[in-house]
């Protein structure tokens, strides 16, 4: 059993869509973890870390958080990014006395013992499921750049079925018992916002419940096997994993193949999907290796055909802004200039929002393919 002392639970619902698509992932997993020190995974630890700490804070507070450049716990210095960041889930979320932040799940006897977890954010207004309109609503933040669905997003799931469960829910009450999924996605620019929500009854999530439960036994027993897919892209154990390596060097000979030089409709979106997935399983497998061989490389193992090369950040000034604009004044020389503020900040200076919005605009983003698996018209309508 999972020693819940630990960081992570050994299915915890960050990582339950990975179980679910590959039962094998957790053992390989288990023999080749992830480096928590990595630049991504640190970085998005310290983004959550300031949005809890936000989180205790009023508007106002929020507004005056002399972050910029502190270190958080993991060593990561805050950016404005960050704070903006978690303004954002703030305002999106509004935590409140009802509202549960970073506070750890106890597993459910109806699941497993090893899953458990701690959600960014669960609001329960009141304990009373029998209520009318009794409400749960569960917030995740992502401080990554792809795009994170909320739709049937199987982390949320998972935490809301911990949350039920916790709360002692039965059969009949889920039927009165809404959801919310909020996800908060600061940096991806996707056409629906960074903010994305959706919500069902308790009882339409029964399936779902029955396969997680399903794809943990199956991760356990000696019948798990590996299956490629867009969970790869996450697995720590995607260069050692030889599914995936057959799939990717499968996809590499389909990109030579030749192709019609036009095609009908329906050839059509095959292609850019087969193209879509054969992209997807090549970059897992190739950032895979790359990981590897930067290790070797640090460890005095010298990778044919490779050298490893330090890259530059930005240049910027390591000393305070008044020294800055003391040398400015003594040398006669502009090192500052006048930077608006953003429209959101200027609201929250006191502009109103109207005056703001006949002064601002929002201008479209790039137009791109995006897969329709159907669930565009079933979340709309409700369907299953």
């Amino acid at each position: 059993m999972t020693d819940r002392t630990a960081e992570h639970a050994d299915f915890a619902p960050s990582s339950i869509a990975r179980r679910i698509q590959c039962p094998g992932s957790w053992k390989m997993e288990r023999l080749h973890p992830q480096d928590s020190n990595a630049t991504e995974a640190a970085e998005g630890t310290a983004a959550h870390w300031v949005c809890a700490q936000f989180a205790k804070l009023t508007e106002a507070q929020r507004a005056n958080y002399p972050g910029i450049g502190t270190l958080t716990p993991n060593g990561i210095p805050i950016t404005m990014e960050m704070l903006e960041g978690a303004d954002l889930w703030c305002d999106n979320v509004k935590p409140g006395p009802t509202t549960m932040v970073e506070q750890q799940l106890p597993p459910s006897e109806l699941l497993d013992p090893d899953n458990w977890g701690t959600p960014d954010a669960v609001n329960i207004p009141h304990a009373n499921p029998n209520v009318p309109g009794f409400t749960i609503e569960i917030s995740d933040y992502k401080f990554g750049h792809r795009y994170v669905d909320v739709y049937k997003n199987w982390q949320l799931m998972n935490y809301a079925f911990l949350v039920l469960d916790m709360l002692k829910i039965d059969g009949l009450q889920e039927q009165n018992t809404r959801l919310v999924f909020k996800i908060v996605q600061p940096r991806n620019y996707d056409s629906q916002g960074p903010v994305r929500t959706w919500s069902c009854l308790a009882s339409d999530l029964r399936a779902e419940r029955n396969a997680l439960k399903s794809a943990i036994l199956l991760a356990k027993s000696e019948q798990a096997q590996c299956w490629v897919g867009p969970e790869c892209q996450d697995c720590s154990a995607r260069a050692f994993c030889p599914t995936l390596q057959r799939a990717s060097l499968a996809a590499v000979d389909m990109a030579g193949k030749p192709i019609p030089v036009e095609l009908p409709p329906e050839a059509l979106g095959l292609e850019i999907r087969i193209f879509s997935r054969a992209e997807d399983l090549i970059h897992a497998r190739r950032t895979g290796l790359e990981e590897v061989a930067l290790a070797k490389f640090k460890g005095g193992v010298n990778i044919p055909g490779f050298i490893m090369e330090q890259g530059k950040g930005r240049e910027k000034w390591n000393i305070p802004m008044a020294q800055i604009e003391a040398i400015e004044g003594a040398m006669k020389v502009k090192l500052t200039e006048k930077k608006a503020i953003t429209p959101k900040q200027a609201i929250k200076a006191g502009l109103s929002a109207e005056v703001v919005g006949a002064l601002t605009e929002t201008p479209p983003g790039t137009i791109k393919l995006k897969e329709d698996d159907g669930s565009l018209l079933r979340r709309t309508f409700g369907y299953k």
